[in-house]
């Protein structure tokens, strides 16, 4: 059985998403974490073009839904993830 971070971040975000894509919804947004950038040294620019180095259960779920997302963008699903910052 999949942990919980994973079950509730990864899984049900794919399952979310090709649930929308088979509705015909083309737009989906996903909340994921500035967490996925945990093991970048400090100095480096963090953009959407950076490494996802996370560390953890949570990080490791947010990358994993990140990744399947960007795999399942085409012309009929164009998914747009937020990474957010911690305060």
């Amino acid at each position: 059985m999949p942990s919980r971070p994973i079950a509730l971040n990864a899984e049900a975000t794919e399952s979310l998403a090709k649930s929308c894509a088979a509705q015909g919804i083309q737009r989906f947004t996903f909340g994921s974490s500035c967490s996925v950038y945990d093991s970048l040294p400090p100095g480096v620019v963090y953009d959407e073009d950076a490494v996802l180095t996370p560390r953890g259960a949570y990080a490791g779920s947010k990358a994993q839904a990140e990744v399947y997302l960007r795999e399942s963008t085409s012309t009929d699903f164009r998914p747009t993830i937020l990474r957010q910052g911690t305060v």
